[in-house]
């Protein structure tokens, strides 16, 4: 029983992406507010007499105190690197228009996700997705403090993240496969992932440190698949000289699961999710709130899918993630003997198993691989 074994998915959701500093798509919801509100009162601080007298008060003497931080999201939503030049009064007002109206529009919102509110907010989606993916590349990158001047990736790939020293729980996923394919032999045992998240953090965790070993594993696209039904920003570039335009190529992998218009490789990548799931008779879930869009579009639950056993972390216990998962179970159900006369659960049957945490002993997906819920550990 393990993610490696055939007819197996392994479903990845942004608790996956927490541990390398990536919010959760409700707390994306005030990040970006309040970036715009920070970058609104900056820009008129700057560019006009409005707040001129209040923000030199803060502090703000000059278009020399600008840092490229301080205006990315106004820049990436501008065109152009305000830092650097002054922008045409039309180019400025039309820009702090769109972000005022954005700020507004999450400051008095009701959705739970940011993936939500770009559903349901069409006309603010484009600059939504620049939002996030500059959020993103804040939490990400930062500026090389000497020339020339650039932008660097964090280092993902280390061993140990945060203050609490938690495992980088990728390299347990590595050492699962590669546990479960040495020697290595033809038959390669791989993993199925489906990733909700459009980072592509877990690619490039395993593009550092799959092969790193003396025992030549080979390239890890051997071992494992992953398609992303929310759109894939790519494996991330190590570093940038041009921030504005790495942001808005982020921003246009960026597709939620109830926009319109889909691209045919993210409707490729879900028609694939959806296969998987049909046909698994396990399925695993961690970092994955299981929300009702995602689940209706893998056919989660489906009376046509194989019988399966599910398995689902529950990171603080919440009774609420409980209820919904458990509300999939389907115990009691019609059985049909095999021709051995022994019963069997027919299709749409579904047996779930969750490992919870609490909130003072939260379960982390490190830990969720050192118990072997996904596989054995190497010893």
């Amino acid at each position: 029983m393990a993610i490696t074994d055939p007819n197996t998915v392994l479903i990845i959701g942004a608790g996956a992406s927490v541990p390398f500093g990536l919010p959760l798509g409700g707390k994306l919801i005030d990040l970006i507010a309040d970036q715009l509100a920070m970058e609104i009162l900056f820009l008129e601080s700057q560019f006009s007499q409005k707040y001129s007298d209040h923000l030199m008060a803060a502090g703000y003497r000059n278009d020399k105190s600008i840092r490229p931080e301080s205006l990315l999201l106004a820049s990436v939503i501008a065109e152009i690197d305000i830092t650097i030049w002054r922008p045409d009064p039309a180019v400025l007002e039309s820009c702090l228009d769109k972000m005022t109206k954005l700020r507004d529009l999450l400051r008095n919102q009701t959705s739970e996700t940011i993936d939500d509110f770009i559903a349901i907010n069409p006309s603010v989606s484009d600059i939504t997705k620049l939002a996030v993916a500059t959020i993103f590349f804040h939490r990400l990158y930062e500026p090389n403090p000497k020339p020339p001047s650039k932008w660097v990736l964090h280092d993902l790939s280390v061993r140990h993240f945060g203050q609490t020293e938690r495992r980088n729980w990728v390299h347990h996923l590595i050492n699962l496969i590669r546990h479960n394919n040495f020697p290595r032999t033809e038959t390669l045992k791989k993993v199925k992932i489906i990733n909700f998240n459009y980072d592509g953090l877990v690619e490039d965790i395993l593009e550092e440190q799959f092969d790193n070993t003396e025992e030549n594993f080979g390239d890890w696209r051997e071992y494992v698949e992953i398609v992303h039904p929310h759109g894939f920003m790519g494996i991330p570039e190590k570093e940038t000289e041009d921030p504005v335009a790495l942001i808005r190529s982020l921003a246009d992998n960026i597709c939620v699961v109830r926009e319109r218009c889909v691209p045919p490789e993210v409707m490729q990548d879900r028609d694939t999710a959806r296969h998987w799931i049909k046909f698994s008779r396990e399925v695993y879930m961690v970092g994955f709130a299981l929300s009702g869009p995602n689940a209706d579009m893998l056919g989660l639950g489906s009376y046509e899918n194989l019988p399966q056993k599910w398995f689902a972390a529950n990171f603080d216990g919440s009774s609420g993630f409980r209820r919904n998962v458990m509300g999939y179970e389907r115990k009691v159900i019609d059985e049909i003997p095999n021709q051995l006369g022994e019963h069997e659960p027919t299709k749409g049957h579904i047996d779930i198993e969750i490992e919870p945490g609490s909130r003072d002993d939260p379960l982390h997906i490190d830990t969720w691989f050192q118990i072997n819920i996904p596989g054995q550990q190497p010893a």
